[in-house]
């Protein structure tokens, strides 16, 4: 790897660093999720690369769900790219099977790039040091690349290095042991150099598309590469003999597609053609890009503490998640409650987008808070249909929606002990009816976006306002809203909550204030 490229690798200041220091097998899932490397359009588990025993990874696009067997719909886990494994005489290096010498990870929140570095000593002796640097690119969000460098310390041989494609994945489902598979394979390809996985989700028919290549970035080794299949797994296999205290440096450059983007019928050329392009541009090339995508976004959002160096950690980190899942692609999708670093809450949307997350876009990248409201719009539909259902009229939206906004929160959850439990959220907090229109509020607020208002806000103020009218019960002297959960989501069944009731009325007087104003100003209206 040349100086130059080794540059744009270098670590930024201790206050932009989120650290492992040591490998522990029952923390991987703390550390895959901490990791996680997104750019709005995916979200990339930080798992590590030799798939050890207990470790759970994922990529997951936005907006990409089904239900299959799954008991409602989910979020896609897609096709894993990152595989990358190192072999000698039959054993691979990996640190549930080797004697971890030293092992560290650093996810630099500045650059968006996940560094590891361990040293690995086989039963047979061996010791192997491995470094990689993984990114999703910022400036380009299909496409990804990681940089390998493999040294042998104290032996010499052949070195079998394993990268692939990795198509045989499934979701968690209701119970712990039950697994779910949304995807069929539609196509695998290879040439001499690049490999093409397609798969299909089962119920809506959306593909996914992903084209690879790793390559080996030294001269005067010869290389013996060879792409095999096996079953929904493409495999890129390198054979070299490798020298003691030698280092050898990969790149491993992705794209990835799906059709929800309009690609149906150009997927395999869309994904492939990119895929030539960035390796044709370079590494240097892309890393120049994707550094200066970077520190635009930390331009507007960075927030700077002194004299407290942990607090400036922190509020780093929930802005670098933040910036991972920012929607700057799509109208049509949201964040989910546990963004894009796995499955928790199946990938729905909740009422916390609104109230809080969406401040921060709104004061720092209102386009993207524009396309998060926009999110509401498209899901409008989905919403009549669940206040339909339940016998009212208007809008309500979904406690838990995913891609259609109708209601997907499960009936049934499991308690610790293994024993089910009525889940009442998804029939009684209606709060999030009026979330919403607070968040469209603060929106217009802060941007004056009265082309958002008169095209799109303006239905979806008023369809909820008339959820609301057909909700809240008549008495003799007052208004009732009753059988509903505030906002700590546990109290079930409470009649006239503060925060329900007061937020409704506000609600109701804006949908007012506001049907007046567009009367007086545009008759027609």
């Amino acid at each position: 790897m040349t100086a130059r490229i080794s540059k744009y690798f270098e670590l930024s200041q201790d206050d932009w660093l989120i650290e492992e220091k040591k490998f522990h097998l029952q923390q991987q899932a703390k550390y895959e999720s901490l990791f996680v490397l997104g750019n709005g359009y995916l979200g990339m588990r930080g798992a590590l690369e030799e798939n050890p025993h207990g470790s759970y990874r994922g990529m997951y696009i936005a907006g990409v769900f089904d239900k299959s067997e799954s008991y409602i719909r989910q979020i896609v886990k897609a096709p894993v790219w990152n595989d990358f494994s190192v072999w000698c005489d039959g054993q691979k290096f990996s640190v549930d099977s080797c004697t971890v010498l030293s092992h560290r990870r650093s996810l630099d929140m500045r650059k968006g790039i996940l560094h590891r570095v361990s040293r690995l000593k086989c039963p047979k002796g061996r010791i192997l040091k491995i470094e990689t640097k993984r990114l999703v690119f910022a400036h380009q969000v299909r496409g990804a690349l990681m940089c390998v460098s493999i040294k042998p310390e104290n032996f010499f041989g052949q070195i079998k290095v394993i990268s692939g494609l990795n198509g045989d994945v499934t979701n968690q489902g209701y119970f712990p042991e039950e697994r779910i598979k949304h995807l069929n394979v539609v196509a695998m390809k290879r040439d001499e150099d690049r490999i093409y996985l397609e798969m299909e989700t089962r119920d809506n028919k959306t593909r996914i598309a992903m084209a690879a290549d790793t390559v080996y970035l030294g001269q005067g080794i010869p290389i013996i590469k060879v792409n095999r299949m096996y079953g929904e797994k493409f495999a890129q296999e390198m054979t070299f003999e490798a020298k003691r205290g030698k280092t050898c440096d990969f790149a491993k450059w992705v794209s990835i597609f799906t059709s929800r983007e309009g690609y149906e019928r150009q997927l395999e050329s869309a994904a492939t053609d990119l895929l030539r392009d960035m390796m044709y541009e370079g590494i240097d090339f892309h890393l120049r890009k994707h550094l200066a995508a970077r520190e635009a976004l930390w331009q507007r959002a960075d927030i700077q503490i002194k004299g407290d160096r942990k607090a400036q950690k922190g509020i780093r980190f929930n802005i670098y998640h933040l910036l991972a899942v920012k929607p700057h692609h799509d109208p049509t999708v949201s964040i989910a409650a546990k963004f894009l670093t796995g499955e928790g809450y199946k990938g729905h949307v909740f009422w916390d987008t609104e109230i809080f997350m969406l401040p921060f876009y709104i004061f720092n990248f209102p386009e993207e808070a524009r396309n998060l409201l926009m999110y509401r719009y498209y899901t409008l539909d989905g919403a009549l249909a669940n206040a339909a259902k339940l016998g009212y009229q208007g809008a309500k939206y979904a406690w838990e929606s995913a891609d259609t906004g109708q209601e997907t929160t499960p009936d049934f959850g499991l308690r610790s002990d293994g024993s089910s439990v009525k889940i009442f959220t998804g029939d009684e907090e209606h709060h999030i009816v009026s979330d919403v229109v607070y968040g469209i509020y603060k929106y217009l607020r802060a941007t004056g976006d009265l082309d958002f208002l008169y095209k799109y806000g303006a239905e979806i103020i008023l369809q909820t306002a008339r959820f609301w009218l057909s909700r809240v019960e008549s008495r003799r002297d007052r208004n009732e809203i009753r059988k509903v959960i505030g906002p700590d989501e546990f109290h079930e069944h409470v009649d006239n909550n503060a925060f329900t009731n007061y937020l409704v009325m506000w609600h109701l007087e804006y949908a007012v204030l506001f049907t007046t104003r567009c009367v007086r100003r545009h008759p027609r209206f």
